[in-house]
């Protein structure tokens, strides 16, 4: 497990990556590596600063999106969000899980 807080971090691939942060200036944004091919990556928010301050995370190119989407951003707005993904592609990622309560968004950065 992993702890990223600092915009402009690259978050891993694998695993479980526990996002906090205290800003309270608008969003951070994050880039997520590459998929690995048949191995899950989860993000769990722990805290958000205030409500106009959430997590952005990016894919690393334009070429890397969520399947069955054009999405290359995952936007993860209330603590307590966890969202699992699955890599099925080494440039999709498989939404595998996400919390019941979870304010998880799916968009384009541009």
């Amino acid at each position: 497990m992993t702890t990223a807080s600092t915009a402009g971090t690259t978050i891993g691939p694998l695993g479980v990556t526990v996002l906090a942060s205290t800003s309270t200036g608008g969003p951070v944004e994050m880039t997520l590596a590459t998929p690995k091919v048949g191995y899950e990556k989860t993000l769990l928010v722990r805290t958000i600063g205030s409500t106009s301050s959430f997590f952005y995370i990016d894919m690393p190119t334009s070429d890397t999106t969520i399947l069955g989407t054009t999405a290359d951003r995952i936007a993860l707005n209330t603590t307590g969000d966890a969202l699992t993904l699955f890599g099925y592609t080494t440039s999709l990622w498989l939404v595998k899980a996400r919390s019941s309560t979870a304010t998880v968004a799916f968009s384009t950065s541009t």
